[in-house]
């Protein structure tokens, strides 16, 4: 609420006004009482031209004290009139005033507001939208003009509006901090809503007021932060089993091989050779399995060079071509509009990270479709950009395709987007997507200076 500093100044101008007015009603009857002078006046000239001879002194004394008396009563009255038209005059001039120092503070309330990130919605108690700022228009991807209109025009059922709206005008009840998930062209966004009373300085209730924030950045931060955590967790776990498990399996592969020397030698190369073969397979694979476990789990040292971008991806064309041709996808490496300047980035875990995503893009269209790879320059960042049409990626585990070891495939490992994430955060970017029934866009965000410390992988 914003209070004007001239209130009490504004109060004294009904008290001025009615002074004003018993003023003109002093010079109404002051006025009238000349008019009456007048007739008299009137009278006792046509009783003079009525009648001959000489008019009497006392007569003409008299008549000469009406017309005094006329004289003071008209100057009294135009005095009044004088001073009723400076005070109707100062009147207008105070409540212009009045009205510039509100147009002021709408102003000010409406510049507040247009200016403000978070979106601010009023209503009356029916339920009427009264005001919207500019966030609010643009968290919720309606339109401006909507004020005069009911609040359920704008709700929906991911944004309960009116809900929240009838909750604060007929239970009295406030919303606090309820979180919303608002989904607009493929782009999730996470809000977070609240509603309270809006009243004026007596406290009458005159309707609600509905707060959006957006906390989509600040929660997608916090994800990603949890996992950096996790990572430097297992990088500790990791280093420690590596060495654990390390040495036995090396033995144990040791060992199988003597053993199928003696067997060979011995000439038995019936069904133990064959168990043998196994246990060697099985330790190969254990061996890979530990290996890719500790890659991924170790925060590792960036190699930081300035590369072109642009080449980056035309590598990576290059390398994926000959089986994006097989599986009869068409491969579409667009040209930037300008030229992107060179980025200081570890060119090699960039690539691991964009090669699992192209990955996963061809695993997402085994009979086919487009993948096109992308860079350009917005809002001060660079961002690369692999989409596909394939079939998008199900609600249902949207959130967790980021998690390690989470797999909807029976041959994956359910590392490769935790890791490409994990490579990406290392270079203090920023990796999301955007999916739908017409296909899956992830975007890797990369500063277009590394800041300080990132080198290191911490």
């Amino acid at each position: 609420m914003f209070t004007v500093g001239s209130t009490e100044r504004q109060a004294r101008i009904p008290v001025t006004s009615a002074l004003v007015l018993i003023a003109l009603l002093v010079a109404y009857a002051l006025s009238v009482a000349a008019v009456y002078q007048v007739f008299d006046e009137y009278r006792m000239l046509g009783n003079w031209l009525a009648r001959p001879g000489a008019i009497p002194r006392d007569e003409i004394r008299a008549l000469r004290q009406d017309i005094g008396g006329r004289i003071i009563a008209r100057t009294i009255a135009s005095a009044v009139i004088l001073l009723c038209t400076l005070c109707t005059l100062w009147l207008q001039q105070r409540q212009l005033a009045v009205r510039r120092t509100l147009d002021h503070v709408k102003l000010l309330a409406h510049n507040i507001l247009a200016s403000l990130d978070d979106g601010v919605i009023t209503t009356d108690q029916q339920g009427t939208i009264t005001s919207i700022n500019s966030a609010a228009v643009r968290l919720l991807g309606i339109d401006s003009d909507c004020i005069g209109r009911a609040i359920a025009h704008i709700s929906s059922a991911d944004v309960p509006l009116e809900a929240m709206s009838a909750c604060v005008t007929e239970k009295k009840a406030p919303v606090s901090d309820r979180e919303l998930t608002l989904d607009r062209a493929g782009r999730v966004r996470r809000l977070v809503a609240s509603a309270l009373e809006l009243r004026d300085k007596r406290g009458a209730t005159l309707g609600a007021v509905i707060h959006l924030r957006d906390v989509t950045e600040r929660m997608l931060m916090k994800e990603q932060m949890w996992r950096m955590e996790q990572f430097a967790s297992l990088s500790t776990l990791a280093s420690g089993l590596h060495h654990e498990i390390k040495n036995p399996i090396t033995a144990l592969s040791i060992h199988v091989q003597l053993l199928e020397e003696q067997l060979r030698c011995a000439g038995d190369a019936g069904p133990a050779v064959r168990v043998i073969d196994v246990l060697k397979a099985e330790v190969r694979r254990l061996n890979v399995t530990l290996d890719s476990f500790r890659n991924f789990a170790n925060l590792q040292h960036l190699n930081l060079k300035e590369v072109d971008a642009q080449e980056v991806l035309a590598n990576l064309a290059r390398l994926i071509d000959p089986q994006a041709t097989r599986q009869g996808v068409r491969l579409e490496l667009v040209q930037p509009s300008e030229p992107l300047p060179r980025l200081a980035i570890d060119s090699e875990k960039i690539q691991q990270a964009l090669l699992n995503l192209i990955l996963n893009a061809l695993e997402a269209m085994p009979a086919g479709g487009d993948l096109s790879l992308s860079a350009a320059v917005e809002d001060g960042a660079l961002r690369l950009v692999v989409r596909d049409s394939g079939p998008g990626i199900p609600p249902e585990i949207q959130d967790h395709i980021f998690r390690p070891y989470f797999s909807t495939k029976g041959n994956g490992t359910g590392i490769g987007l935790s890791l490409a994430e994990k490579l990406i955060r290392q270079h203090r970017g920023r990796l999301d997507f955007r999916t739908g029934s017409g296909g899956t866009s992830f975007r890797i965000t990369l500063p277009l200076k590394m800041p300080h410390g990132s080198a290191d992988g911490s």
